[in-house]
C-alpha cells in the first residue's frame, strides 16, 4: 500500500509527519531535563526563603532569649546577695531583740554590710518593718530619721510568704526616682524572755526585711548588648511598662510600651510582632520572658533590615538560575552539532551492509564510544552471523554449568551463616579467607569484605597475643605441634572490647598433604566467665561482710561490762539488736543508706508510748556506712536514759533534734530534762559506753562528740561529717547541695577528732573523752574494765583453760612494752584490739581508722613500731600503702580481714617483709601466737637495724588459724 492507498479523505493524499532531526531532539532532551530541574529549583528557593526567614527569627528570638537569661542570673545574684545578708546571725539576733533592746555596735555593723552589698550593686539597702517604717537606709547616715518606704506591698509580700520579692517600678521615699528592689524577709524566730511578772515569756519579734533598692539603668546597660541595628528593651508584663531600654534609658523607663508588643506579652511567653517603634520607623520584635520576674525582653530590628537580610539571597540565586538555563541550552546545541557527523556516517556504513554494497570510505573514529563500538560491530557483522548458532549452543551449556555452581555454593553458605558459632577459614599465610554472619557480629563488623584479606593475628587478637599465636599458628603450619583440642583465646572487636572465645579448629589439606586452610570454630564465653567472676566477688563480699559482722559481735561480748549474768545477757542483745535493726533498714533500702528519722524511731521505739519523747529535725539520709555507728551511738545513749537518765524518771523529758550545719554535715543534739535530782556535773571516771561513742563518731562518722551536764540532764552533741550525709531536698524546700552534688568536706576538714570534740589517745591509750568529762552515767554504769582483764560475762570463767595461763604469760614477757600500731575502721574491733594488746603488756598506737590517718602514724613513729594489726579493708580502701611503708622499714605485720585471702599476687615494693594474716573475727590466741613469732622477745636486740635490713622474700607471708 503506498500512500495514496491509506484510508483519509477522499481524493486528498494522507501526509506523514516529517521525523525531527537528532539536534531538535538533544536540544528537547535538555529542556526535558532542565524543567523539572526548573521545577525543583524554584521550590528549593521557595524553601530556602522560608528558611532564610526563620533563621533571621531565630537569630532574633535568640538575642531575646539570651538577654533574658542574663536579666534573670543578674536578679539571681541580688536575691542570694540580700539573702545572704538576711540570713546572718548578727541581723537574725538583731532582729529577735528589736525593737527592745537596740545594740548600737551591732546595729552599725549591719549597716556598714547592708552598704557595701548596696554599693556592689549600684543603689543601696534598707532594713524596714512591715508597715514601711525604716529601721536604716544606707543612702542616710545611721539613725538619721527616715520617711515611711514606698514599696509597702512587696515588703508585706515577702514577710507574708516568707520568701523573696522582685519589685515592679516605683518611685523610692527617699531616693525620689524610679527605682527596682529586692526584697528578703527577716527570719529572726521567737523573740528574747522578757520578765514580766517574774515570769521570764517569748515575745514575738517585730516582722523585718531587707531591701536592696537599685536604678534600673544597671539592667539597661546589660540590655546594650545586642548586634548593631538593633535595640532592646525590658517590659513589665502586666501594665507593659517599659522598665529599662538599650538607648534613651532616661526618656523609655517607665513610659508605657506599645500595644502591638504589649498585648502578646501578655498572652505568650516567646513570639515575634512588628509595629512602630517609639521613634516612629516600622521594627520587627521578638520577646521572651523571664524566668524570675514577671517582665520580658524586647529586641527589635529594622523591618527594612529584616527583610533584606532573607530576601537578597533568593534574589542573587534566580539571577544565577538564569544564567545556568542559557549556558545549558548552548552547551547542548555545540553537543548536538558534534554528534551529528559520527551519526551520518554510520547511517551510510548501514546502508551499505543492507545493500550487499562494498563499504564506504572509513569514517573517522567518533567520539562517542557507543557510536564506535556501533561501528566496529557493523564491520563484524558478517562474521557475527555465521557463528552465532555455535555460540548460542556453548553459552547455553555455560550457563547451566554455572547455576549449577551457584546452587552449590549458596546452599554451603547458608549452612556456614546459621551455625550459631564463630566460624571463620583461615589461609596458610594467616589471612581470612571467609566468615561467618555469627562471627561478624562478635568482631563487631557489618560485611564479611570487612574481614576478609586482612591478617588475623594483627587485627583481630589483642596485641600481647598477637606474636604468641602466630608463632603456634606456624609451629602447627610445619608439623612442629599439633593442633590443640579446644583452647580459650581474646579476639579484639572493631570497637577496641576484647571477648573471651573457646576454640576448636580443624586443618584442611589437599590430596597431595598441602594445608590448603585452617578452620577455626568458637563460641563466645565472655558472660559466661563474668557471670562466674561475679558470683566469685559476690561471695567473696558476703563471706566479708559476714565475717566482719562477726567481728563487731565478738568485740561486743568481749567489752561488755555488767554486774551479773543478767545485766550482760541485756546489754549483749540490745547491742546486737541494734546492729540487727541498722542491717534490716539497710536490706530494705538495699544497701543504699538510711532514714535518720526512722532510725532515731526505731531505736527510741519503747519509749514513745509514754509520750516523753519528742523528735525535731529535716529529712536526712545518712550513707550506708553510718547506718550501723549512728544505730550503735543512738542505743548507747537510749539505754543510759533508761537506766540513768531521764527515761528513767516518771517525769524525764528526751529531746533529740538534728539540723543541717551551713558549713556542711550534721548536728544532731540529744538533751534530757526532767531529772528527779539535777546532777552535779560529769562523772569521775568514763564507762564502755561514753568510749565506743566517742570511738564511733570520730572514727566512721569524722565527727566529734561534746558531753554536756547541766543540771536538768545530760546534753550530747554529735557532729557528723558532710561525707556521711546525702544530700536530700524535699519539695519546698532549699535542697542540702547545689545541683544534687553530694557535699564532700575537703580531704583536712574533717580530722579524726576535732579540737574541743576528744582527741585522739595517746600513745598506749584508747578512744578518750574531753579534758574532764568522765562517763555519761553515774559511778558505777559502764564500767571500765580493768587493764589486762578478759572481756567475759560476769561468773563465767577465764576464756582458756589452766594449760593457756603458761602460754600467755609467756607470751605477756615476750610482748612486754612493745610498741604497736592498730589500723582498723570499725570501732568495738579496734577497742577490742586494743584490751587484747594491753592485756599483753603491749604499748598500743592509735587505733587509726582511715589509711590517711594509718599512714601519718606510721610516719610519725617510724623507727619506733615493734609491730602492726591491719584492717585490709579501711572503709573501701586497701591498707597496701600501709604495709609498704612497714615492711620496708622491717616492721612485722599482722594482716586482720574478713576475706579468705588476701589479694592474688600481692608484692608490695622493695619485697614483703615478716607478715602474718588474721581472718576475722580475731582470736586472742592467735593475735597473741602470731605476734610471739613474728617480734622478738622484749630485751633481745633485732638481726639487723629496720633502716639496714634486706626486704625478705616473698613467700614469708603466713596464715593463722
Amino acid at each position: 500500500m503506498n500512500e495514496m492507498d491509506r484510508p483519509g479523505r477522499p481524493g486528498r493524499p494522507q501526509r506523514t509527519r516529517r521525523p525531527l532531526a537528532l539536534k531538535v531532539h538533544l536540544l528537547l532532551l535538555t529542556l526535558a531535563v532542565l524543567l523539572p530541574a526548573l521545577f525543583a529549583g524554584g521550590l528549593t528557593a521557595w524553601q530556602l526563603g522560608r528558611a532564610y526567614r526563620e533563621v533571621v527569627q531565630s537569630a532574633l528570638q535568640g538575642g531575646a532569649r539570651t538577654l533574658a537569661v542574663t536579666i534573670d542570673r543578674e536578679i539571681e545574684v541580688a536575691v542570694t546577695a540580700v539573702s545572704s545578708l538576711a540570713g546572718s546571725r548578727a541581723l537574725r539576733e538583731f532582729a529577735q531583740a528589736w525593737p527592745q533592746a537596740q545594740d548600737n555596735g551591732t546595729l552599725s555593723d549591719l549597716y556598714q554590710r547592708a552598704r557595701a552589698v548596696g554599693e556592689a550593686f549600684g543603689g543601696w539597702v534598707v532594713l524596714v518593718q512591715a508597715d514601711g517604717r525604716q529601721v536604716f537606709n544606707t543612702q542616710r547616715p545611721l539613725n538619721s530619721e527616715l520617711p515611711v518606704a514606698k514599696g509597702v506591698t512587696w515588703i508585706a509580700q515577702a514577710i507574708d510568704t516568707g520568701a523573696p520579692v522582685v519589685s515592679n517600678l516605683f518611685v523610692g521615699s527617699v531616693a525620689q526616682r524610679r527605682v527596682l528592689a529586692v526584697v528578703v524577709p527577716v527570719d529572726p524566730g521567737l523573740g528574747v524572755p522578757v520578765p514580766q511578772s517574774g515570769v521570764a515569756q517569748p515575745v514575738p519579734a517585730v516582722p523585718l526585711a531587707l531591701l536592696l533598692a537599685f536604678d534600673p539603668s544597671r539592667l539597661a546597660r546589660l540590655l546594650t548588648y545586642v548586634r548593631d541595628g538593633e535595640i532592646a528593651g525590658l517590659i513589665q508584663v502586666a501594665d507593659g511598662t517599659i522598665v529599662a531600654r538599650s538607648i534613651g534609658q532616661a526618656e523609655a523607663s517607665g513610659q508605657p510600651a506599645p500595644d502591638w508588643v504589649a498585648a502578646p506579652l501578655r498572652e505568650r511567653e516567646i513570639g515575634l510582632a512588628s509595629g512602630s517603634s517609639l521613634e516612629g520607623p516600622p521594627i520587627v520584635a521578638a520577646f521572651h520572658r523571664l524566668d524570675r520576674v514577671p517582665w520580658a525582653v524586647v529586641v527589635t530590628a529594622s523591618r527594612a533590615e529584616y527583610q533584606a537580610a532573607w530576601r537578597t539571597p533568593l534574589e542573587r540565586l534566580a539571577i544565577g538560575a538564569a544564567a545556568l538555563i542559557a549556558a545549558a541550552l548552548a552547551l547542548a546545541g555545540l553537543l548536538a552539532r558534534s554528534l551529528l557527523r559520527p551519526v551520518q556516517a554510520l547511517v551510510r556504513e548501514a546502508e551499505a551492509v543492507a545493500a550487499a554494497a562494498p563499504p564506504p570510505p572509513p569514517a573517522p573514529p567518533s567520539p562517542v564510544a557507543e557510536f564506535e563500538a556501533l561501528r566496529h560491530a557493523l564491520a563484524r557483522a558478517s562474521q557475527a552471523t555465521r557463528a552465532r548458532a555455535v555460540s548460542e549452543g556453548r553459552a547455553a551449556a555455560a550457563e547451566e554449568s554455572a547455576q549449577l555452581l551457584r546452587s552449590e555454593r549458596d546452599r554451603a553458605r547458608l549452612y556456614f551463616d546459621v551455625a550459631h558459632a564463630v566460624l571463620v577459614v583461615l589461609g596458610p599465610d594467616g589471612t581470612v579467607r571467609s566468615i561467618n554472619r555469627h562471627g561478624l557480629l562478635v568482631l563487631g563488623l557489618e560485611e564479611e569484605a570487612q574481614a576478609v584479606g586482612r591478617d588475623w593475628f594483627d587485627s583481630f587478637l589483642p596485641h600481647r597475643l598477637r606474636e604468641p599465636v602466630r608463632a603456634v599458628f606456624q609451629d602447627i603450619l610445619a608439623g612442629r605441634a599439633v593442633i590443640p583440642g579446644s583452647y580459650e583465646n581474646p579476639v579484639l572487636r572493631a570497637d577496641g572490647e576484647e571477648r573471651l572465645i573457646i576454640w576448636r579448629n580443624t586443618i584442611l589439606h589437599d590430596p597431595d598433604g598441602v594445608l590448603i586452610a585452617v578452620v577455626a570454630s568458637g563460641e563466645d564465653i565472655t558472660e559466661r566467665r563474668a557471670t562466674e567472676a561475679r558470683q566469685v566477688l559476690l561471695m567473696r563480699e558476703v563471706d566479708h561482710r559476714a565475717k566482719n559482722a562477726l567481728a563487731v559481735v565478738q568485740s561486743i561480748l568481749r567489752l561488755t561490762r555488767a554486774d551479773g549474768q543478767q545485766d550482760f545477757a541485756a546489754a549483749v542483745e540490745g547491742r546486737v539488736n541494734a546492729l540487727a535493726r541498722a542491717h534490716t533498714l539497710l536490706a530494705r533500702e538495699r544497701w543504699g543508706g538510711g532514714d535518720l528519722r526512722e532510725l532515731i524511731e526505731t531505736e527510741l521505739a519503747p519509749y514513745a508510748a509514754a509520750g516523753r519523747l519528742r523528735l525535731d529535725g529535716p529529712a536526712v539520709r545518712l550513707v550506708p556506712d553510718a547506718v550501723q555507728p549512728v544505730s550503735l551511738v543512738l542505743h548507747e545513749l537510749a539505754t543510759n536514759a533508761a537506766k540513768h537518765g531521764a527515761l528513767a524518771a516518771p517525769g524525764g523529758h528526751l529531746e533529740v533534734s538534728w539540723t543541717m550545719r551551713p558549713e556542711g554535715g550534721l548536728r544532731l543534739t540529744w538533751s534530757e530534762s526532767g531529772l528527779p535530782t539535777a546532777l552535779p556535773g560529769p562523772p569521775q571516771r568514763r564507762g564502755f559506753g561514753s568510749r565506743m561513742i566517742i570511738a564511733t563518731v570520730t572514727g566512721q562518722l569524722h565527727g566529734s562528740v561534746t558531753f554536756g551536764w547541766p543540771p536538768a540532764g545530760l546534753r550530747c552533741e554529735l557532729l557528723i561529717a558532710p561525707d556521711r550525709v546525702l544530700p536530700v531536698a524535699p519539695e519546698g524546700e532549699w535542697p542540702l547541695a547545689p545541683d544534687g552534688a553530694e557535699p564532700v568536706a575537703p580531704e583536712d576538714a574533717w580530722p579524726m577528732a576535732p579540737e574541743g570534740a576528744g582527741p585522739m589517745a595517746p600513745e598506749g591509750a584508747g578512744p578518750m573523752a574531753p579534758e574532764g568529762a568522765g562517763p555519761m552515767a553515774p559511778e558505777g554504769a559502764w564500767p571500765a574494765a580493768p587493764e589486762g582483764a578478759g572481756p567475759v560475762a560476769p561468773g563465767a570463767g577465764p576464756r582458756h583453760g589452766p594449760d593457756h595461763a603458761p602460754a600467755e604469760e609467756q607470751a605477756r614477757r615476750s610482748l612486754r612494752q612493745k610498741r604497736i600500731l592498730v589500723v582498723e575502721d570499725e570501732p568495738l574491733v579496734a577497742m577490742d584490739v586494743e584490751a587484747i594488746l594491753h592485756g599483753l603488756g603491749c604499748e598500743v598506737v592509735g587505733p587509726a581508722a582511715t589509711l590517711a590517718e594509718a599512714l601519718r602514724l606510721a610516719e610519725q613513729e617510724a623507727g619506733h613500731l615493734d609491730g602492726a594489726v591491719l584492717d585490709v579493708n579501711l572503709g573501701g580502701h586497701a591498707a597496701f600503702p600501709v604495709a609498704n611503708l612497714l615492711v620496708q622499714r622491717d616492721v612485722p605485720v599482722v594482716f586482720a580481714t574478713g576475706y579468705s585471702e588476701l589479694p592474688g599476687g600481692w608484692t608490695p615494693e622493695g619485697g614483703q617483709g615478716r607478715t602474718a594474716l588474721l581472718r576475722k573475727p580475731v582470736d586472742r590466741a592467735a593475735l597473741t601466737a602470731a605476734l610471739t613469732r613474728l617480734l622478738p622477745p622484749s630485751g633481745q636486740p633485732q638481726a639487723t637495724s629496720r633502716a639496714g635490713r634486706r626486704p625478705p622474700p616473698a613467700d614469708t607471708l603466713r596464715v593463722c588459724y
